[in-house]
């Protein structure tokens, strides 16, 4: 499943939240895009296998700012297996690879 490019994670991510295109790239800290946007990268890093400032360049963000949306998702999987989170992680992967 690697070599998804980075846009359709997003693309995927934003029609799962229902936010507009592109609000994953912007300052916005509200906390459902916030949530959306961790997603986002976490699955950026596990689908397309790509670094941590690679994919910092996709969302104009720092490396470390990936590091640590990164380690929260995986957190919150750790805590809480059931979480909603957790079954749109799943959701989401499922689109993209019926996608590629």
């Amino acid at each position: 499943m690697t070599m998804t490019n980075p846009f359709v994670v997003m693309r995927e991510v934003e029609k799962y939240y229902h936010l507009k295109r592109g609000v994953l790239i912007q300052r916005d800290r509200q906390k459902t895009v916030a949530r959306a946007r961790a997603v986002a990268m976490y699955l950026v890093r596990d689908i397309c296998e790509m670094s941590y400032p690679e994919i910092g360049d996709y969302f104009e963000r720092d490396h470390s700012t990936i590091i640590n949306a990164c380690a929260k998702i995986k957190m919150l999987f750790l805590f809480d297996p059931f979480s909603t989170t957790l079954e749109g992680v799943k959701q989401i992967t499922k689109a993209i690879k019926e996608n590629v």
